[in-house]
């Protein structure tokens, strides 16, 4: 198979450096080429893809998704997730284990990532629960599950509530070269607000219990989509300490103003919730700074029903990673952020995270890479989405940027206006 794209401009390399010339994706494998043998190769290409105005960079990947197999199938499949990945211009995506039952055994993470491999050449890792059934009083097998390559542990949104327990899974995933992946949040606190956001300290109050234990146990510790200042002033203090902390934003955080959407209904309803300006300044200038390592979107599907509805009772969590990138870089972009920025947040950071090759665009490497026009604007339709959950909080935005093609190996898994993704 020979791909051929002219008029390509890319980011090039590990230290992305601007480039432009065709490129040759002959069986899977990226080829740089001149002019004339661009020429020589017209007429005996399989195909020929003009990427004249896109821009080339590396496929993102994505440590937190939600999925929602098994036990939610209403809300998101591994089929239908997969394919949002792909028209979301991802080649990596690792989901939460908050299903039904929870992801806490070897056999329930290997079945399902048999099945996704089946579904989608979009590479899917499972994380499994901190504690049996989610519970937080039983460490799961960590060392059966490192044996057998699963090395990824969170217990989402419920929190290891206990310092003791989670100080024991951090010192056993450590010792078996995993990895804890922790959702900051007081339960305690957080629980007094039913029928609005809650306050700023239901996650830095977490965030400071987390990198403590970290500090003491010299563990790593990867601190999921944190959304305010004081958590941003507590990593970026962690991380002058030489504590092994690493965190993530979430683009919803970067983009939405709690002052400016309206909480009369769930739609925006969110774990952790919006913030108001004060907080967005906070964590673009942890981006700047490197205080923030990554940017995951916290993907997390469910039936409309269910964010039309009072606050109170709504459910929690956007459908997001089709417009991650969109939004980002909406957002980015307004901040002076550059495109090499963005692209270290969303493509290598992850990789590199959980100890993975970065997927650089350069001669005789696998291709992994996805076109997007930085300059296109987009207002997201509830129509455009190929996720099961159409509780997308972009519905109604205008966004700058949007993914074109995704390439991976021999493979188109997304063209834009073309029906078929994944």
């Amino acid at each position: 198979m020979k791909r051929l794209i002219v008029n390509a401009t890319y980011l090039r390399g590990a230290n992305l450096d601007w480039d432009k010339g065709p490129l040759l994706i002959e069986d899977g494998v990226l080829k740089t080429i001149g002019i004339n043998e661009c020429e020589k190769l017209m007429s005996e290409a399989d195909e020929v893809i003009d990427a004249n105005g896109w821009i080339g960079i590396p496929a993102f990947a994505d440590l937190h998704v939600h999925f929602r197999e098994p036990g939610f199938e209403v809300k998101e499949t591994l089929e239908t997730g997969l394919m949002a990945a792909a028209k979301g211009g991802f080649t990596l995506v690792a989901a939460m284990p908050n299903t039904k039952p929870p992801l806490d055994s070897c056999e329930r993470i290997e079945a399902l990532m048999a099945k996704a491999k089946k579904l989608s050449p979009v590479e899917f890792l499972q994380f499994s629960a901190v504690t049996l059934e989610q519970k937080g009083d039983t460490v799961v097998d960590v060392e059966g599950m490192a044996a057998r390559n699963i090395k990824l542990f969170s217990e989402d949104g419920r929190e290891v509530q206990s310092p003791e327990r989670f100080k024991e899974a951090l010192i056993r995933v450590e010792q078996a070269g995993g990895l804890v992946v922790t959702h900051c949040e007081d339960h305690d606190l957080t629980a007094q607000y039913k029928d609005g956001p809650y306050p700023p300290e239901g996650e830095w109050n977490m965030v400071k219990r987390d990198i403590q234990l970290a500090a003491e146990t010299n563990t790593r510790l990867h601190l999921a989509h944190l959304s305010t200042r004081e958590s941003i002033e507590l990593v970026r203090s962690a991380k002058a300490e030489g504590i092994k902390v690493t965190s993530e934003v979430a683009p919803h955080h970067l983009l939405l103003d709690s002052d400016r959407v309206s909480f009369s209904t769930a739609f925006y309803k969110v774990n952790p919730p919006l913030r108001n300006a004060r907080h967005i300044a906070a964590l673009i200038e942890g981006i700047k700074d490197g205080t923030v390592d990554m940017i995951a979107s916290d993907h997390a599907p469910h039936e409309i029903e269910s964010k039309h509805c009072p606050y109170g009772v709504g459910s929690y969590g956007f459908s997001s990673l089709e417009y991650s990138f969109s939004a980002a870089h909406t957002a980015l972009r307004a901040n002076g952020i550059s495109l090499r920025t963005l692209v270290k947040l969303m493509s290598f950071a992850p990789r590199t995270l959980i100890g993975r090759e970065e997927n650089v665009i350069e001669n005789q490497r696998p291709a992994d890479l996805v076109f997007v026009n930085l300059d296109e604007k987009l207002t997201v339709q509830e129509g455009d989405i190929v996720s099961k959950g159409k509780n997308c909080p972009y519905i109604g935005h205008e966004l700058t940027g949007a993914v074109k093609c995704l390439i991976l190996g021999d493979q188109i898994l997304y063209r834009s206006g073309e029906e078929n993704v994944g």
